[in-house]
């Protein structure tokens, strides 16, 4: 999951184009029926689409801890629940990008901090984005991102590509989409018909661009 690739690129009519290398994982994204498929798809995506060293996935918020998360590396309990994280997102909701900068008032309170301490260090990471998605004021998934220190911080670029990954995730999990009990069977349908779908539903999300203060 080391690799970086500008997969999203905007054409001169300003709409998202999407590479070759990323149509067929986001095919399988949008055609995830159940949590498993789900999470092999975000991780087949964000691997072809950006530099990490973690990802993770988190389902079904009660109000902000997760009743489900996934994570690429061995993780410790507690990573959603741990401050400053929790109170954060608690105060800002629908947020939908936050770098580990934002949670810290400077570099060395972060690496002093048990957060990093607990969760980063031990995965020898430095920055990390997390992408939240929310169903009206309710904190429905989040996408962690983490990156080693020779990885860097997420450039503009690549937070440019985030912006335009969000709504491809976010109508992959909606009700009559994704999910535990979808009666809608994605698999059938053919790659063109399916991503005309997607570009429907994403509605012009992508050029989003929610605040996001500057990484560690």
């Amino acid at each position: 999951m080391q690799r970086s690739k500008k997969n999203l690129r905007v054409g001169n009519n300003s709409e998202p184009v999407i590479d070759p290398a990323l149509e067929k994982p986001l095919l399988n994204l949008h055609r995830a029926m159940n949590v498993n498929s789900f999470w092999k798809a975000v991780q087949q995506v964000l691997s072809a689409a950006i530099r990490n060293r973690v990802i993770g996935l988190t389902l079904q918020h009660n109000p902000i801890l997760p009743l489900i998360a996934r994570w690429t590396q061995p993780m410790p309990q507690g990573f959603f629940a741990a401050e400053p994280l929790q109170s954060y997102v608690a105060t800002r909701p629908r947020q939908k990008f936050v770098r580990i900068g934002d949670l810290f008032p400077n570099r060395r309170s972060f690496i002093k901090s048990a957060f990093y301490r607990r969760y980063m260090a031990p995965q020898k990471c430095l920055h990390g984005v997390g992408l939240f998605f929310w169903k009206r004021q309710r904190l429905v998934c989040m996408i962690a991102i983490m990156r080693t220190a020779p990885q860097g911080a997420v450039s503009p670029a690549e937070m440019k590509l985030l912006r335009q990954l969000y709504p491809q995730f976010l109508v992959a999990f909606a009700d009559d989409y994704f999910a535990l009990g979808s009666k809608v069977d994605l698999s059938k349908q053919s790659g063109a018909r399916l991503l005309r779908r997607v570009g429907k539903r994403a509605g012009g999300g992508a050029n989003d661009k929610g605040p996001v203060a500057d990484s560690v």
